[in-house]
């Protein structure tokens, strides 16, 4: 029989699959898929606004890089496989999500034409 087991912590997948062979269990282990979601949020006392931005990536295996937030130190949002906070470490001239720009473009046009 084969499990499939979702984890990014390879220590309880090991233990886990360890503890599961003596009843004949095989794990299989899935990637991790995750969703980055920037949101830019408009308020004022007539109306509230929201324009997002999706990015797929995964979540990894162990943690690379050495800058940003904890979270980009293991996740990766390139086909590389390299973690957020590699991408910025070896991007010259800073580091922006594909499509990010979009979000505040349409965010500035918006506001622009707003009565």
């Amino acid at each position: 029989m084969k499990v499939n087991y979702v984890t990014g912590n390879q220590g309880k997948f090991k233990t886990a699959e360890f503890m599961l062979q003596s009843f004949g269990i095989e794990l299989e282990q899935k990637p991790l898929d995750i969703i980055l979601r920037q949101v830019i949020v408009y308020i004022d006392e007539n109306q509230t606004k929201t324009f997002t931005f999706n990015s797929s990536g995964r979540i990894l295996d162990k943690v690379t890089g050495n800058s940003g937030r904890p979270s980009d130190r293991v996740i990766s949002l390139s086909k590389s496989g390299r973690s957020i906070a590699e991408e910025k470490e070896q991007t010259v001239g800073g580091f922006s999500l594909k499509g990010e720009e979009k979000l505040w473009q349409d965010f500035g046009e918006w506001l622009r034409e707003k009565p």
